[in-house]
């Protein structure tokens, strides 16, 4: 709790989490000495909203709980290799950004030397259609916890060969 924490931020992309660790290992590994990795898992509205019992939707929850936390083994396996603490995290919800900057702000109070990174998807050529592919998450997320006045990184995640 008193050590420097990074806390990656996935939302619901996991699959950046390698490049955003790469990222953390390559600048930052001297400066945090352990790492929370968080994901949401999504649910859609469409369940919560439909006919379904209770125990099926609270079932459909853990298995997409379970799911989003299988997902986050490798990372973990990786950043114990580098000789970091590490825990993860994963909230289940229908908005990753809301879920996230609980998370933060759950975070923030303990933990108070965290640092929260995310990451975003960078063109080497930008092209007009790349803004299709471009995830809302980070920036949404970025700002939220800017006025919260909580330190977030932005690692950029180069796409190759595009």
């Amino acid at each position: 709790r008193s050590l420097r924490t990074a806390v990656l931020l996935l939302g619901d992309q996991s699959a950046l989490g390698g490049a955003m660790l790469q990222g953390i290992g390559r600048h930052f590994a001297s400066v945090f000495p352990q790492i929370v990795f968080h994901a949401v898992a999504v649910i859609d509205y469409d369940v919560l909203d439909s006919r379904l019992e209770n125990y099926e939707i609270g079932r459909e929850i853990d298995r997409l709980r379970a799911e989003a936390h299988s997902a986050l083994g490798e990372l973990v396996l990786r950043s114990r290799g580098m000789g970091m603490a590490t825990d993860r995290c994963v909230s289940v919800g229908t908005d990753p950004v809301a879920e996230s900057a609980a998370f933060c702000a759950e975070t923030a109070g303990s933990h108070p030397l965290a640092t929260f990174f995310v990451g975003k998807l960078v063109y080497p050529r930008e092209r007009w259609h790349h803004w299709l592919f471009r995830d809302r998450f980070s920036s949404a997320l970025q700002s939220r916890l800017e006025r919260q006045g909580s330190p977030i990184v932005v690692l950029p995640v180069l796409v190759p060969g595009s």
